[in-house]
């Protein structure tokens, strides 16, 4: 889908090459096929051509789930370099309750939403809302790797 000559934007082939000038049949000069990019960006390609209602509910809790697992990365230095002295150091003990108790349950979650069939274009969906999944629960673990080892 080419746009009109008095628009500023053509469209691009998915190698990144700007098709300004070319024909809308024609093979790409850069790498010989006659693939357009889609100009609404992947995420809302990949969401509108799959209609499975639960490979979305797994997208869905993963975005949630890496949100909230970046919340407890984001606190984890905090907590763990705040201790005022005298007793336990909750930095060890908050972020290790909200990773059992919240994080890894909602990407437990995630992944059975994603592993139910659905016949309609589940699987580019349901393995985007796994990978979520396996991000939000490994990067906190990851950090506090770090963290224990430098300090």
């Amino acid at each position: 889908m080419l746009m009109n000559a008095n628009s500023k934007q053509t469209a691009r082939c998915t190698c990144g090459y700007d098709r300004a000038g070319l024909e809308n049949d024609a093979l790409c000069p850069e790498c010989g096929l006659l693939d357009l990019a889609n100009p609404d960006g992947w995420f809302k390609t990949l969401w509108s051509t799959n209609r499975s209602s639960s490979a979305r509910a797994s997208c869905i809790f993963g975005f949630a789930n890496l949100a909230l697992a970046l919340l407890v990365t984001l606190s984890l230095p905090i907590l763990l370099f705040a201790g005022g002295g005298g007793g336990a150091n909750m930095g060890f003990i908050y972020p290790g309750l909200a990773w059992m108790l919240i994080i890894s349950p909602v990407a437990l979650i995630t992944v059975v939403f994603a592993i139910i069939p659905s016949p309609n274009g589940h699987w580019p969906l349901a393995l985007f809302g796994i990978s979520l999944a396996v991000i939000a629960v490994g990067m906190p673990a990851l950090l506090f790797l770090v963290i224990m080892s430098v300090a």
